[in-house]
């Protein structure tokens, strides 16, 4: 594709200095239609469209009840499913939903929950006491931004009335006096682990809105086997099989084998053991269920097995012991082997 411009200005009787704008804005066309047509195309993005409004935007509460698993450890970025702010519009408060509290749909004990780092805008809370943040860790630098007063960050392990780094239930700090919307005690978010981010206003100190979350938890169900058994049988996130479908023998044979040991040799090169399968991640309960269970046989090498004749659901340890059935050499051999 070529561009031809000929400013033959003077045979249409244009002269002087308005001969010379003219061409000069004939010329900033060309160079940008040809800037245009040979520049990159843009990323589509249907948000582009939309107009800036000038000034940091809120997330919408979820409408649905959409929370992950976690087993062992994992971070995880939380779900608004609630918030309420001051009457003078200097406070805000957001409901993190982060979890589901695993082990609740049959009559056993809530596995325990618990809580470790937390990163706001990518810099790392640092905590005084009963919630309150008092600064803000860039890791990267070692720098610690001071907000003491701004922030208070209240972990609640299973419900309203478990507060894990505070003395204060859920309710009792969601009825602030100055809340336009509070609480009360039927707000009781049982069986779920959550946390409730208090932010002061002040533009100085960037505290204008939300940040990015993480949130590092931790379940102590993390064997491989607990947590197929507790996935496969959860009917609120889980596959809703009844415990006597369930092949629990060949799910203590999974544990058995991942708590073995192996050794392996560290970046440094010395050696070192561990655990063969512990979980550490979260299920998303967006997916399928038979795509969270393959995704999590294939985190501890083993296979899913349903039996037609007894129907029981289980697994397949693959472990490296094996019984020779057939010594297969040059005596034996009469034809090809072929594999399939």
């Amino acid at each position: 594709m070529s561009f031809v411009i000929i400013p033959a200005l003077a045979s249409v009787g244009i002269t002087g200095i308005a001969a010379e704008v003219i061409a000069f804005g004939i010329q900033m066309v060309a160079s940008s239609i040809i800037s245009k047509v040979f520049a990159p195309d843009a990323p589509t993005n249907s948000q582009q469209s939309l107009p800036n409004p000038g000034n940091r935007q809120q997330l919408p509460p979820a409408g649905d009840n959409k929370l992950p698993v976690v087993y062992g450890t994992a971070y995880v970025g939380g779900i608004i499913t609630d918030m309420s702010i001051s009457s003078d519009n200097q406070d805000i408060y957001w409901i993190f939903s982060l979890c589901e509290v695993t082990n609740t749909e049959t009559g056993g004990t809530p596995d325990t929950i618990t809580f470790g780092n937390i990163y706001w805008g990518g810099k790392r809370c640092i905590f005084g006491s009963n919630g309150a943040v008092t600064g803000l860790l860039d890791e990267s630098t070692g720098e610690t931004q001071d907000i003491t007063g701004y922030m208070d960050i209240y972990l609640y392990s299973n419900g309203s009335a478990s507060p894990a780094n505070s003395s204060l239930a859920a309710n009792v700090v969601m009825s602030n006096s100055n809340l336009i919307y509070k609480w009360d005690v039927s707000k009781l978010m049982s069986n779920c682990a959550f946390a409730i981010i208090h932010l002061k206003y002040n533009a100085d100190k960037n505290l204008t809105g939300l940040n990015q979350t993480r949130f590092q938890v931790t379940n102590a169900r993390s064997a491989p086997g607990d947590c197929f058994l507790d996935y496969l049988t959860s009917s609120k996130y889980g596959a809703a099989i009844p415990l006597a479908n369930i092949n629990t023998s060949s799910l203590n044979a999974l544990n058995t084998y991942s708590s073995q040991s192996f050794t392996y040799t560290t970046y440094a090169g010395g050696t070192s053991t561990q655990a063969r399968f512990t979980f550490n991640g979260s299920l998303d309960t967006n997916l399928k269920i038979m795509q969270n269970i393959q995704a999590m046989a294939d985190c501890c090498d083993c296979l899913v097995r349903y039996d037609e004749i007894t129907g029981l659901w289980g697994v397949v340890v693959q472990s490296p012991t094996y019984t020779v059935a057939m010594d297969i050499n040059n005596t034996n051999m009469i034809g090809a082997i072929t594999v399939s």
